[in-house]
């Protein structure tokens, strides 16, 4: 992918604005550039590389739609090639901005907690942080954390995660060195799996 055709540059989100994120599957993977042309209010758009971790399976494609409210929801089955779709309604808390580069990997997460293990979750991350700071490679940077909108309810709406958001990696082979190396396996892995009834972790580049 070149620089120079990259057809998103920047993300902005609003907090009085609702986000849909869909998750899609193509009958031709090479349909996701055309597909992005067709509705302004699509603000961003991955093409997806890899699936670390999750449930979701032979995804091609990940779209930011802004919407006013749920109703207003993109319905991608009535697309061409596209032959089936997940997707949620996400908010932010305060604006988010995002330089969006060819160069670099984003990952999308989406985890469900176990309850009353949200203490583990913060364990996890004051764990995992000065794993991250010496791994050998660039610092991933969280970039996007959404809430979760409830209230919001639509036929297209498949899924629906207590956390979310996109870290901005450097390269894709960073995050497996990063989830194999033994302190993250020894020191910050146990911990995520017990605070963590499930996890989809989606890496991808910008179209």
């Amino acid at each position: 992918m070149m620089e120079s055709k990259s057809i998103f540059k920047k993300l902005f989100l609003q907090p009085n604005c609702t986000y849909q994120l869909s998750l899609f599957r193509l009958a031709t993977k090479q349909e996701i550039s055309q597909l992005a042309g067709n509705n302004k209010n699509i603000k961003a758009m991955f093409e997806i590389t890899s699936q670390p971790n999750g449930h979701f399976e032979d995804l091609h494609g990940l779209a930011i739609i802004e919407l006013n409210t749920a109703d207003d929801a993109m319905d991608f089955s009535g697309s061409m090639n596209v032959r089936s779709v997940e997707s949620t309604f996400l908010r932010v808390e305060s604006e988010a901005s995002l330089e969006l580069s060819p160069d670099k990997y984003y990952e999308f997460f989406a985890a469900w907690l176990k309850p009353g293990k949200e203490h583990l979750l913060k364990e996890f991350f004051v764990a995992s942080e000065p794993i991250k700071q010496n791994y050998g490679r660039p610092v991933p940077q969280i970039k996007v954390e959404f809430e979760t909108t409830p209230d919001e309810q639509s036929d297209i709406k498949t899924f629906s995660p207590h956390l979310s958001g996109i870290v901005e990696w450097n390269d894709e082979s960073d995050v497996y060195q990063l989830l194999q190396h033994p302190d993250f396996y020894d020191k910050a892995a146990p911990l995520f799996e017990k605070a963590i009834l499930r996890m989809e972790m989606i890496l991808g580049k910008i179209i």
